[in-house]
């Protein structure tokens, strides 16, 4: 009775044993379906198509060294990275054949994660590449908004030329280097560097934006120039004159020369100006408000001085005849 109750469990045993076999056996092989699929997917994407139509564009400059770059990465994948994922799934397969489960679910996972890591540089690549393809669609179509800028610009000076003064030459001088800057534009285009034109294309921007801020601010320069300081400096000069009249002593301080040195920073500030530095302009008119302020204080300094006498003359005589 007891050796048949063995062997029951022996063949209850086995029959487990099988049936878990059979279980894994399927279980893992549909795993290693599932990533040779996952291969497949990749291997399937239309990136030697692109890399074939990007040839024909004859490309150039930075662009076709780019092209050549992601083109000797995807030759690695293709030649090394394909071949090393098919081999650890062969491998992974024999292992299960074999029983070796512990062993095959390591390998399965090997060669899981060598597709994770391909899959990843294959988007990248292939994202690339249909940059590479649309760059020079893209770049035409911010030529087109540039151009129209560049034309309002151009409209505006003309329109209001007299408000810039002497910096409007230098101004028709930055919008003759923008169309240098065109020019390079369509010559990297024709050439096939779309790259590097994408690149003239945002010093573009950049130099229009920085030629919007100059045009709006220079007109306020002049303005805050004509009718602040040198309204100022001739309300110094009246003053001035009349203190005299009034005999007004400065013994310390020469106003007229300090008058002639605000007004020669002045002369500075419109240089600065004209050659539209203006953070080199707003320092100078800076330090013609701080000049022009001191002589204020000067000055009324000097006549609340004269009222302090005034006031207490009288009081000092008394006592000095007394004395």
């Amino acid at each position: 009775m007891g050796f048949v109750i063995f062997l029951l469990l022996i063949v209850v045993l086995g029959a487990a044993g099988y049936a878990t076999a059979i279980f894994m056996t399927k279980k893992q092989t549909k795993v290693i379906e599932e990533l040779s699929e996952k291969k497949d997917k990749l291997m399937a994407v239309q990136i030697a198509d692109t890399f074939y139509t990007l040839k024909n564009l004859n490309l150039t400059g930075q662009t076709k060294r780019t092209y050549e770059t992601w083109q000797a990465t995807w030759q690695t994948i293709t030649r090394f990275r394909f071949p090393e994922i098919e081999a650890a799934l062969v491998s992974a397969e024999q292992y299960i054949q074999k029983l070796n489960f512990i062993k095959g679910n390591q390998v399965t996972q090997q060669a899981e994660n060598l597709i994770e890591e391909t899959k990843a540089e294959v988007d990248k690549i292939y994202s690339a590449l249909q940059k590479l393809l649309d760059s020079e669609k893209q770049n035409r179509a911010q030529l087109d908004l540039l151009q129209e800028r560049y034309a309002s610009m151009r409209k505006d000076l003309l329109a209001h030329s007299f408000s810039f003064g002497e910096a409007l030459e230098t101004l028709e001088k930055r919008l003759a280097y923008l169309e240098l800057d065109f020019a390079k534009f369509n010559t990297l285009t024709n050439e096939g560097d779309h790259l590097e034109a994408k690149e003239v294309l945002g010093r573009i921007e950049n130099e229009m934006k920085e030629f919007e801020s100059i045009v709006e601010q220079v007109p306020q320069f002049l303005k805050e120039i004509e009718t602040e300081y040198n309204e100022q400096v001739e309300d110094l000069k009246q003053g001035y004159a009349r203190m005299v009249e009034e005999h007004y002593q400065f013994s310390k301080i020469s106003i007229p020369e300090e008058i002639e040195k605000i007004e020669k920073t002045i002369e500075v500030a419109r240089g600065h100006i004209a050659a539209t530095e203006l953070e080199e302009a707003r320092q100078q008119l800076d330090k013609v408000a701080r000049e022009i302020d001191q002589l204020y204080d000067v000055m009324e300094a000097e006549i609340e001085a004269r009222e302090f006498v005034y006031r207490n003359k009288a009081q000092v005589e008394k006592r000095l005849n007394q004395v």
